[in-house]
């Protein structure tokens, strides 16, 4: 059984999404796969950062930009900054559309796989009680 198999036996899914399979190629360990696993979300966190920085930056571009329309008297000016709010607007639905059906869902996958991860070994860290002892402690619940 391979480690992609071991990890979807582990997480109980038939399939891993495409963006992690190649991360859990690239791992030789539950453990390795955990840290690339986190370096990948930090990435995209990081990335998704950044676009909404530039979503600021251009909302407020557009804002200058219609301020300055609005005082503008000339006729092939006001279509200048007609045609560069178009752009402007355009970008922003770019940026907007990459951070929710991009980034956020990376993200929020990541998420799924490094919790799944991290509770399978701090199982795996905590040995399980042996049967003497279940008994003695299902004995003693059953006496409360």
């Amino acid at each position: 059984m391979g480690f992609i198999d071991k990890i979807k036996k582990m997480l109980g899914s038939d399939e891993i999404p495409e963006e992690l399979t190649p991360l859990y190629r690239g791992a030789r360990s539950e453990r390795e796969a955990l840290i690339l696993l986190k370096e990948s979300r930090r990435r995209d966190e990081s990335r998704r950062r950044r676009a909404m920085q530039d979503l600021e930056v251009l909302d407020q571009m557009e804002e200058e930009l219609l301020e300055e329309g609005k005082s503008e008297t000339g006729e092939n000016r006001r279509l200048l900054l007609a045609r560069r709010i178009k752009e402007i607007r355009q970008k922003i639905a770019e940026l907007n559309n990459r951070i929710e059906n991009i980034y956020n869902k990376r993200i929020k996958v990541f998420n799924e796989h490094v919790n799944s991860l991290e509770t399978i070994l701090e199982l795996e860290a905590e040995p399980l009680p042996d049967r003497k002892s279940m008994e003695d402690l299902a004995i003693k619940a059953r006496e409360r």
